[in-house]
């Protein structure tokens, strides 16, 4: 069984309403979604761990995901700015170019238009909200072992 069938089993219903969650490991801060497409959503994983990003990334693509990954907020503006991803899982905690100065630079750019971003991070939602909507986020997702709420992330914002 693949982790997304693995995950379809576990139940959200469509185009982003949620079962209920007892802890804050997925949060939607913004209506925007992505438009069902008879692909996949092109995603994007930033993360200073790089461990972490090629894994993220490996894992999707081990599901039909065509994904990249960057090390560092300002090879997310570049490869942003190339490739055109629909998602983008964005670490908050990097060196010298964080995810909320890059979320603030893309949105400058105006780059966010067609892009989703998710603040893919240990921090709790709840502190990291405000500066987060602000920045240009449209969701959340908390670093944890689990794969499943990744996948929830995506079938929430992709309305599939």
């Amino acid at each position: 069984m693949t982790s997304r069938a693995w995950f379809a089993d576990r139940g959200s219903n469509r185009c982003g309403h949620m079962k209920a969650m007892s802890s804050k490991i997925f949060v939607r801060w913004s209506s925007r979604a992505i438009p069902a497409a008879a692909r996949l959503p092109r995603v994007l994983v930033v993360d200073d761990n790089e461990m972490a990003a090629e894994a993220l990334a490996t894992l999707l693509e081990l599901d039909g995901f065509e994904t990249r990954y960057t090390f560092s907020g300002l090879e997310a503006l570049r490869e942003i700015r190339s490739w055109h991803p629909e998602l983008v899982f964005l670490d908050i905690n990097m060196p010298r170019h964080d995810g909320i100065r890059t979320a603030r630079a893309l949105s400058r750019l105006k780059l966010l238009d067609d892009v989703l971003l998710v603040a893919l991070t240990a921090l709790p939602a709840d502190i990291l909200a405000r500066v987060a909507i602000t920045a240009g986020f449209d969701a959340y997702c908390q670093k944890r072992g689990d794969i499943a709420h990744i996948y929830k992330a995506i079938d929430v914002l992709t309305c599939r």
